[in-house]
This record gives C-alpha cells, structure tokens and sequence, in this order.
C-alpha cells in the first residue's frame, strides 16, 4: 500500500509517541489539517488496521499506531534493493532458458498435432475410398438384380433395352463415384 502523504505524517506523529495513545488535537497541531479531513483519514488507517482508534461522543478520539503500521511506514522509509550488473546479466539469461524451453515445448506438441492430424487426414481418405468402393458396389448389384427383375417380369422388355438401361445406370453411376472422388480430395 502506498500512503499519500497526509496519511504518513499522521503515522509519523504516532509513532514518535508510541506505545501511547494521543488526542485528535495533537494530530491537528503536528500534521496542519481539517477536522472533518482528520477524521476522514484517521477512519482510512482505521479500516487498514494501521492504527486503533477510541472514539468519543463529541467527535474526539485517541489513537494509537499498530504494528502493522509501523511495518507500513518502515516499508515507505527503505530504499529499494539495487541490483547489480550481475544478477540482471543472471536475471536475463535465466528468462532466455525459458523462454528458449518454452519455445521447444511449443514446437514439439505442434509438431506431435501435425503427425496425428496427417495420420488422420490419411485414416479419413482411406474411410471415404473405401465407402465410395462398397457404395459403387452395392449400387451396380442393386442395378443388376432390379434390371434382371424388370426384364424378367415384363415382358415387353427385350434385351438391347436392358442393354441401354444397364449402360446408361453405369455411365451415370461412373459419374456420381468421379464426383464423389473430386470432393473426397478437394476437402
């Protein structure tokens, strides 16, 4: 926490009388500010638990530092630590070891992601071949057996018409596997 400085010289004037308690008045005097802003601010480091404050009926308090802020106020007073050349030199190459596993760690998942995702790739193109394999099947025995079966049962039906029917279904079904193909490699 930082400390605006009204609010430290108010912490400084406790502390200079601590362990014992001092009166609103005597803040006043030391730190030159506003009753209504003494109170205002005295309630802040109240609530923070930097100070203990005994209130009165009429607005007059005692209050006292706490050891918290006193830690508080011995923080704002210390200089931050320098660091040397060295540990920033220390500092810097141990961030680049990082960041230099990190990238490693990157690329091997990439890596292991592109090799499942190929494999994947390669399982789907198998499925589809072999779909389009069993549909093209499937679908020029269904061919035969209804075609053999309206010739059969009609017989109006002579052979050059099973003929054509046979090889206009094939060319037809010849297409829809060429199509099928098309989409299978363009995904």
């Amino acid at each position: 926490m930082t400390l605006n400085q009204v609010r430290k010289n108010m912490l400084v004037c406790l502390y200079e009388h601590y362990p014992d308690y001092i009166d609103n008045e005597k803040i006043i005097s030391k730190v030159s500010i506003s009753p209504d802003e003494l109170r205002k601010e005295i309630s802040f480091l109240e609530e923070e638990g930097l100070i203990v404050v005994e209130w009165f009926l009429g607005g007059g308090f005692l209050a006292k530092i706490t050891s918290l802020g006193i830690n508080e106020l011995e923080q704002e007073q210390k200089p931050p630590k320098k660091i040397s050349e060295k540990e920033k030199i220390a500092k810097v190459e141990h961030l680049q070891d990082i960041v230099i596993k990190l990238k490693r760690d990157i690329q091997n998942r990439i890596d292991n992601h592109e090799k499942k995702m190929n494999e994947l790739d390669q399982r789907l193109d198998d499925f589809y071949a072999k779909l389009i394999t069993i549909f093209g099947v499937f679908a020029a025995i269904l061919a035969l057996v209804s075609f053999t079966g309206a010739a059969t049962f009609n017989s109006n039906f002579n052979i050059w018409e099973t003929f054509i029917l046979i090889v206009g279904f094939g060319i037809s079904l010849g297409i829809f596997i060429l199509v099928l193909n098309y989409i299978v490699k363009t995904r």
